[in-house]
């Protein structure tokens, strides 16, 4: 087989083959401050709440983010503790008595 053959024959091919199927990406903007507002607004009702209570039904990927980011930001603040008995289960979520004395 000469290279044109080879060149002719890989050109059917792609040719043929399909085209990749690309995925659009829209950007989306999290919003932190307001998954701030909602776990702080919880826990002024109640001392403790589950992932599950703060976590929207069928949240969108960017409120699944934002809230994660409010938790830990709101951890590293000491105005709340996270539990997780073990890995992938739902983590429990408490008011910091310590920050309620402040």
């Amino acid at each position: 087989m000469s290279l044109p053959e080879l060149l002719a024959g890989v050109d059917r091919v792609l040719r043929v083959a399909r085209k990749p199927h690309i995925h659009d990406i829209v950007p989306r903007a999290l919003d932190v401050d307001g998954a701030i507002g909602t776990v702080r607004a919880l826990l002024a009702l109640r001392a403790r709440a589950q992932w599950t209570d703060v976590l929207p039904v069928n949240p969108e990927p960017w409120e699944v983010l934002s809230l994660l980011l409010a938790l830990l930001e709101l951890a590293k603040l000491g105005e709340l503790r996270l539990e997780q008995r073990r890995a992938f289960a739902s983590f429990e979520i408490t008011r910091d008595p310590a920050s309620e004395a402040a």
